[in-house]
């Protein structure tokens, strides 16, 4: 019968494992802490990571324990734990039991068992915990009532068992919720600029693309097989060139900056108005394995000359070495205004609105309205790097 029973608690613990991988990618570890205190008969179990040194608390799961426990733990008893003192002074890793009601002077004295445990009726722990990284450490304790007992073997086998893989979960996790952060950081980031973009990688496959990209599709543009498919064939060849120009600044080593940035129009059917397009370089800071996108990537910027919101006059002025006057007719141009529509916004005649305009057209490097609008909107290029640049 032994023999049975053992199988039992054996595929128990595998289905266990195999659970801890599958928390490390959702949403933790809340659902693995009470199947433990479950098949450990104890009343509350708790997994953290805390400094090795400073016993500050980096995450924590727990069951069997209230919200408000858990923050009084925290905030008032977590310092005169005799617990922690013990597990990290312990030269071995295993798993190990001891008795809070026993005759001992340490817990005689001690506030945490006096006010907080054995008010809970807590009368034993487990424990075992594992070296994390920058003298951090994974920590599994589990409380039993005092009229359960003390842990068996088999309560410390489960630990010494489990505990490898809690650890290698707990990295997991941490590596996905900073992936998560990260392009949702990226997400709001690229959302929140107004303008239609896409990141493509080196196989010009679209890695990202924020929703106002979506607006833009059709008439001769859509999105085929995770790629940016142009319809007309001169325009895609042309897309394709310089989207490899901006890969072969990357592949270089050379600094990236704005002037690496190409402009492209891109014409559409059934009578649709052209739109102007900014295709740039952008190299990540990073090469970490867990980093949400590739370190080389071509951002793709797409504009609706007669659609767009007006950019600020003052960032125009700013970046592109514009006079203030200048700085407002390109600002207008930006938002679909002619030369007409300019002079009546600034008050101004039709002539001099059209001198401003060749004199941008001059700065700028460009001969019409849709490839100023993307020149305009290259300025983003600086707020994209910093966007997908990792958190320090």
């Amino acid at each position: 019968m032994g023999g049975m029973h053992n199988n039992s608690m054996n595929a128990e613990v595998a289905n266990l494992i195999a659970e801890i991988y599958e928390a490390a990618t959702g949403d933790g570890f809340t659902a693995i802490v009470a199947r433990i205190a479950e098949m450990t008969r104890s009343q509350s179990c708790v997994l953290v990571l805390q400094g090795l040194h400073d016993y500050h608390v980096e995450g924590a799961w727990y069951t069997g324990v209230d919200g408000d426990a858990a923050t009084r733990y925290a905030s008032t008893y977590y310092q005169y734990d005799p617990t922690v003192v013990e597990h990290f002074e312990r030269a071995r890793e295993n798993a190990y039991a001891s008795e809070f009601n026993c005759e001992h002077p340490i817990y005689d004295e001690n506030r945490f068992l006096n006010e907080m445990c054995r008010p809970l009726g807590v009368g034993y722990f487990a424990g075992i915990y594992m070296p994390f990284a920058n003298d951090l450490v994974v920590r599994l304790t589990l409380q039993g009532a005092i009229s359960r007992g003390n842990y068996n073997e088999q309560d410390l086998n489960i630990l010494d068992t489990v505990m490898p893989h809690l650890r290698r979960g707990v990295e997991i996790y941490q590596r996905f919720r900073a992936l998560a952060d990260a392009q949702d950081a990226v997400s709001k980031a690229l959302d929140g600029a107004g303008a239609a973009m896409m990141l493509l990688d080196h196989s010009l496959r679209i890695v990202y693309r924020n929703q106002a990209s979506e607006k833009l599709l059709g008439h001769g543009l859509k999105i085929e097989d995770g790629h940016f498919r142009i319809r007309d064939t001169d325009t895609r060849h042309q897309f394709a060139d310089l989207a490899a120009k901006c890969l072969g600044v990357l592949d270089s080593g050379t600094n990236v900056t704005a002037e690496a940035g190409h402009h492209l129009v891109l014409p559409r059917r059934d009578g649709q108005h052209s739109l102007a397009c900014y295709l740039a370089p952008i190299r990540l800071p990073s090469t970490d394995l867990f980093q949400p996108f590739p370190r080389n990537l071509v951002a793709v910027q797409l504009f609706d000359p007669h659609q767009e919101s007006a950019l600020d006059a003052a960032l125009l002025q700013n970046v592109l070495g514009l006079t203030e006057a200048e700085s407002r007719v390109a600002s207008l141009l930006c938002g679909g205004s002619d030369a007409t529509g300019i002079a009546e916004a600034m008050n101004i005649s039709v002539h001099t609105s059209r001198g401003h305009i060749k004199n941008i057209y001059a700065k700028m490097g460009v001969s019409k309205q849709s490839e100023c609008v993307a020149r305009a909107f290259s300025v983003l290029g600086p707020h994209l790097h910093r966007a997908l640049a990792p958190a320090n």
